[in-house]
């Protein structure tokens, strides 16, 4: 019989303020099926482009190994990728708690989203030098929460690199994935990891400061929210 185990990661992915009346129930080899839990995703939403030395690739044709340009300008190999996938219940609403940030194109300079760019809410982007998660910067305007109501999955795909960077998504600098407080265990395929590596002994230094509230995050949503972009449906 498969031995199975219940996890509450309310606080390991910051919605302990939240209270969660569905949990999610994993099985032994780390695949769940999420029918509309009410846990956060902390990844890129299928579809995203992400900039590889051969040109932009949808992040959910990437593999472990293949190489991808980084802030710096380096190439640097992919050493895992974590994925999450959500299912909506027919005549439901999507839990808030999942939806898609969606940037608009053009709002932090000439093509930068080069499309909209669509992230989890607590997946961080670079911005003035600090790593701010794209659910502080929702605004209403270029920057709102995503309903997906024509969609019944929400797939994400997160990352990870040998350290903690920050390379291009949609042409934005984005964070690759930071092992924090057991946070793997949020993905679908954690399992892989342990098996490909063996147990994690240390948590990576960050690439950055995480800035989620105070002035600071207050002058970029401010910045966000006076720029002049043309919203463009998604492609793809």
């Amino acid at each position: 019989m498969t031995r199975r185990r219940v996890i509450d990661y309310s606080r390991l992915l910051g919605f302990a303020g939240r209270k969660a009346d569905e949990r999610i129930d994993f099985r032994a080899d780390g695949m769940a099926d999420r029918v509309g839990a009410k846990v956060g995703a902390i990844c890129l939403l299928r579809g995203t482009l992400v900039r590889t030395p051969g040109g932009d690739r949808p992040v959910e044709e990437l593999a472990i190994g293949d190489a991808v340009v980084t802030v710096s300008g380096a190439a640097k190999p992919i050493r895992w990728i974590g994925r999450q996938r959500f299912r909506r219940s027919e005549g439901r609403a999507w839990v808030t708690g999942i939806l898609p940030v969606r940037l608009s194109r053009g709002i932090l300079g000439t093509a930068v989203p080069a499309r909209d760019l669509y992230l989890s809410q607590a997946h961080a982007l670079l911005l003035d030098g600090k790593l701010v998660p794209a659910g502080s910067l929702v605004n209403g305007r270029t920057v709102v929460l995503d309903r997906s109501a024509d969609l019944s999955v929400l797939d994400y795909f997160n990352i990870e690199l040998e350290a903690h960077d920050v390379v291009l998504a949609e042409g934005t600098p984005v964070e690759t994935f930071l092992s924090r407080d057991g946070n793997r265990e949020a993905f679908d395929n954690f399992v892989e990891y342990e098996r490909l590596y063996g147990p994690e002994e240390a948590e990576p230094a960050a690439y950055a400061v995480r800035a989620v509230a105070g002035p600071r995050a207050g002058r970029i949503r401010s910045r966000l929210r006076n720029a002049f972009a043309a919203v463009t449906p998604r492609q793809g």
